[in-house]
């Protein structure tokens, strides 16, 4: 408008409610920065981005480059402020070179924070047997611009001054409706072990749904990992991606007209189904997904005028299976305010799972207990009393060792 920015913020033209010397209307909700091309006369590529702000969601890190003919690479690998994230540019295999020029890899927002810790965000690649390499950065910023609820305000300044609450302390207003869900990490990953991540009764999607995966160790040789919705299936992640042991991220974009159908009004089972050649069995090996989307309405099964998504970030509600539902709207036969999921002999933590937790404990209470000698403790006999004749004994610990989590 021919006037400076901090004219039209003192002269109130314009508002600056981060404050950071933006008027309100230029702030961009989505944060790109394209480099420079970088040239082989540099033995490491650097590239420099100055203070970013900080993310929120999923970034995004695009890389073109200008192959040598007749090298065959082994990939590149990224490293962000001394941090080894990814290798791009992975081969499918070692006796077939891989001819891409463009490779795009996914990174957590917390990886992204924590690397850059408020400073600039120095991506380094090494191993780069190519011509020249360009980087694409993209995401979701904190404290920019983006207006969800479209009252011209950004989300930020509605959040900071009170006009909308954000009870997940994500940057977007409860107003906005977006449905989240996150799994616990699930292990083993190793074929044919399948995977599920249940969500009771989520809500309709109105916009795409993405699925975000974090999993060790997949990637190499043709590694991936299917994905199904009530058997429905809706793609495969982690296609040629080399992790070597470092959790890395992928993303499915899942139209909204799929996803309901496939969800058809009831529960939602993320299955995740590891291919064949997913056939070691790493000792950290994990796998968990984030579903995340628009929806019409957050939902509140109390009901109590606060959403279950801000009910379980206050610590109003529980989640103990981690479905998105508060475990007082779960079903509960016995009424002892465990929900049934989580309640499953063997199970002493409630964490929805029987495993090395709950094996040490029933060796406590076995300890305390035997053949015909009444188990002092009321959890002991809940948790591992699977004959119900008031005592820990061996035949409780065999049935405890076939519920026992692989």
């Amino acid at each position: 408008n021919g006037i400076p920015d901090a004219c039209d913020i003192a002269a109130g033209v314009s508002g600056d409610c981060q404050p950071n010397g933006v008027p309100d209307e230029c702030e961009l909700g989505r944060y790109v920065h394209s480099s420079e091309r970088l040239t082989l006369s540099r033995s490491t590529p650097e590239f420099t981005i100055p203070s970013p702000p900080p993310a929120r969601g999923i970034v995004s890190l695009r890389f073109t480059i200008g192959r040598i003919p007749d090298v065959e690479a082994e990939g590149i690998y990224i490293v962000i402020n001394g941090l080894w994230f990814a290798q791009a540019f992975v081969r499918p295999c070692y006796d077939v070179p891989s001819v891409a020029t463009t490779d795009t890899l996914f990174m957590d927002a917390e990886f992204f924070n924590t690397a850059v810790d408020g400073g600039d965000a120095v991506i380094t690649v090494e191993f780069a047997l190519v011509r020249h390499i360009m980087l694409e950065l993209e995401y979701d910023a904190v404290g920019r611009g983006a207006d969800c609820n479209g009252n011209g305000v950004p989300d930020a300044c509605d959040v900071n001054n009170g006009t909308s609450d954000d009870c997940r302390s994500h940057g977007i207003p409860d107003e906005c409706n977006t449905f989240v869900s996150t799994s616990p990490q699930l292990s083993p990953l190793i074929h044919p072990v399948v995977q599920h991540h249940t969500i009771t009764a989520p809500p309709r999607a109105v916009g795409e749904v993405s699925l975000f995966f974090a999993a060790c160790c997949v990637g190499y040789y043709h590694e991936s990992i299917d994905v199904d919705i009530n058997g429905t299936p809706v793609g495969r992640v982690y296609r040629n991606r080399e992790d070597w042991g470092i959790p890395q991220l992928d993303v499915l974009p899942v139209p909204a007209a799929l996803f309901n159908a496939a969800v058809g009004g009831g529960d939602a089972v993320i299955n995740m189904t590891p291919t064949p050649e997913v056939n070691y069995l790493w000792p950290d090996s994990f796998v968990s997904v984030t579903v995340q989307y628009p929806v019409a309405q957050l939902a509140d099964c109390q009901p109590n005028g606060i959403s279950d998504a801000c009910d379980l970030a206050d610590g109003l509600s529980t989640d103990c299976d981690g479905d998105g539902m508060p475990d007082e709207c779960e079903p509960d036969a016995d009424s002892d305010s465990i929900p049934d999921d989580c309640d499953q002999p063997g199970d002493f933590d409630h964490d929805a799972d029987v495993d090395l937790a709950d094996y040490k404990l029933l060796w406590v209470c076995l300890l305390l207990s035997g053949p015909g000698e009444l188990v002092p403790f009321a959890e002991c006999r809940e948790a591992f009393d699977a004959d119900h004749d008031g005592d820990i004994d061996l035949q409780d610990v065999a049935d405890f060792t076939r519920r026992l989590a692989p």
